[in-house]
């Protein structure tokens, strides 16, 4: 029986000396990246940036830089990943691009009347040949299933507060698909409507608060507890299908045109500007009831009212959204009360609106039976729209009259339609 070894060494590790000149080159054909677990380059205030590069031209060892390559199936190129060592390199990397310079005023080892507020461009040749010759310390090392780059970079920064909850959560599911598609969402519009200065993936972390207040609101489940969001993404979007990934993200997208709708209703005013957590939670959770109550057209078409509604609702019970010091449970979103307050909203405008409500659709089991009793003897079945007699498989049942502007499931107005068609025009 064998026994497992005492320790298991880095596969192809070495210690090296790389120029800077070799990062430079590196860098310039695009083989030397930070990966997605690394967290986002943020340029440093000008004191840190002229240290670093004075420390790194007058031989200030500036550490060991972490190194993982990754050869190209072929073997015939390689990419390397910085693990560790990310804002040095970029620093003197962007420092050689000419977007940064050393600041005179925080010069100690290197000439400020020659090298100070100046770009690489404008630099002595001699000063420019003293930095790129000049070399860091290399901990080189090629990937394998016990030596996980992505790993290695969170053992390094355990302990004290090197790195933040959602770096550490970030770094841990980056190469899931469910999350990889939520990170890839966090686009120029997500971006936007979330409104903060922030790295990604901390708009990717208000995304999941997004997706999980509606849920936990439908189930009446506490949304309050500490990174509850983070444990919602491994409790369920890390189990949803691609298709349900897809789904809620259009939801997302409709909810942006209406928060985006109802804002510009009211002076461009923003509806949560200048509001609580506790009124962004409300708004989030108000909206998304709203789209799956009524079709997104039929809101912005009466938009003026929605807001003129909201604007009066909001401030006559403004004490429900108050943080009050002296009761805790105002300080928190606590669903036995506050969902309560969502309801009240709801039922108002409901009444206020008179707006017709999107017509439950048809069950997958009413889908089969109706597709069933149409196939013909040819074993295929007719499309309402085209004539065309299609394989049973590629037919879906659609609505003459689409729910969101009232359509119901009556069999006048069912037909059966091209399962493509019929999905492009949902609403």
């Amino acid at each position: 029986m064998a026994k497992n070894p005492l320790y298991t060494k880095v596969a192809s590790s070495d210690k090296k000396q790389f120029t800077v000149a070799h990062f430079y080159q590196l860098w310039k054909n695009d083989k030397l990246d930070m990966d997605t677990y690394q967290r986002i380059f943020n340029d440093r205030r000008a004191k840190w940036n002229t240290r670093l590069i004075e420390s790194q031209v007058c031989g200030i060892s500036l550490g060991e830089v972490m190194i993982q390559k990754i050869n190209s199936e072929d073997g015939l190129d390689t990419m390397n990943f910085v693990v560790d060592g990310q804002h040095r390199l970029v620093t003197l990397m962007r420092y050689m691009d000419g977007q940064i310079k050393m600041s005179a005023r925080w010069q100690e080892h290197t000439n400020k009347e020659h090298l100070g507020n100046k770009v690489w461009s404008e630099l002595p040749s001699s000063f420019q040949q003293a930095l790129s010759g000049s070399t860091l310390s290399v901990y080189e090392f090629e990937d394998d299933e016990d030596f996980d780059a992505d790993q290695i970079f969170l053992k390094m920064n355990q302990g004290g507060n090197k790195l933040s909850k959602i770096d550490r959560f970030h770094a841990q599911h980056h190469k899931e698909p469910n999350y990889q598609s939520i990170y890839k969402y966090a686009d120029a519009q997500w971006l936007s409507y979330n409104d903060m200065g922030a790295p990604k993936r901390h708009h990717v972390r208000a995304l999941l608060q997004h997706l999980m207040d509606y849920t936990l609101y439908c189930r009446g489940e506490d949304y309050n507890k500490m990174n509850l969001e983070m444990d919602f993404y491994i409790n369920d979007i890390a189990t949803w299908s691609e298709n349900k990934i897809r789904t809620e993200l259009k939801k997302v997208d409709k909810f942006i045109t209406l928060y985006n709708t109802l804002s510009a209703a009211g002076s461009a005013e923003r509806i949560t500007d200048k509001k609580s957590a506790r009124q962004n939670i409300f708004v989030n959770i108000v909206l998304r009831s709203m789209l799956d109550k009524y079709s997104n057209s039929a809101l912005i078409q009466d938009i003026q009212a929605v807001r003129s509604f909201w604007d009066t609702w909001m401030v006559d019970n403004q004490v429900k959204f108050m943080d009050d010091a002296t009761d805790s449970r105002r300080s928190y979103v606590i669903p036995a009360t506050f969902n309560v307050v969502i309801q009240e909203f709801l039922a108002d405008l409901d009444q206020y609106l008179n707006l017709p409500a999107i017509k439950p659709g048809v069950s997958a089991t009413q889908r089969k039976q109706i597709i069933d009793d149409a196939i013909g003897d040819d074993g295929k079945v007719e499309d309402a729209i085209t004539g065309v007699r299609l394989e049973p498989s590629m037919v879906d049942v659609g609505h003459k009259v689409a729910r969101a502007d009232g359509g119901d499931t009556s069999p006048e107005n069912l037909e059966l339609q091209h399962k493509t068609i019929n999905r492009s025009r949902r609403v």
